[in-house]
């Protein structure tokens, strides 16, 4: 497939592959189905730890109506940057390098910036967020992975 990236002035581009979906000439297979859910918070450091640096997990298996091994989650990923300016990462947990990529940049101090996150799960069937700087970081997940 193709991606096209216009911009009206001169700037710096990143592109991040996260996966993709398959055509309909793909095997049928009852593998890698979405199952939607009520969208659920799974972490939200603004009431539990506070602003979080480098790695924090993120249980999802057996929480709510997730099943005990789910492949990926489908969910929203918020940062509130406290001091200074940041990026975020979510991934597999304890499978992925902290600031090997971005998921979320934010550039402006206490101001709260979303982003959708489709993320494969890692040992323990679970994931994992990395902040450049200290961040308060919230994770809802709205659907999982056969």
């Amino acid at each position: 497939g193709r991606a096209a990236l216009r911009t009206t002035v001169g700037t710096h581009l990143v592109v991040d592959v996260e996966g993709w979906f398959t055509t309909s000439a793909a095997t049928p297979s009852r593998s890698g189905l979405f199952v939607p859910v009520t969208p659920s918070r799974y972490l939200d450091t603004r009431y539990t730890t506070g602003p979080v640096q480098a790695v924090t997990n993120v249980p999802v298996a057996d929480h709510g109506s997730m099943p005990s091994c789910p492949r990926a989650v489908l969910g929203n990923l918020t940062v509130i940057p406290t001091q200074t300016t940041t990026f975020v990462q979510i991934g597999p947990s304890n499978q992925f390098s902290g600031g090997s990529y971005s998921n979320i940049n934010n550039d402006i101090v206490g101001e709260p910036i979303a982003n959708a996150a489709l993320v494969i799960t890692g040992q323990g069937y679970d994931v994992d967020t990395w902040s450049w700087t200290p961040t308060q970081v919230i994770v809802d997940i709205s659907g999982w992975f056969t």
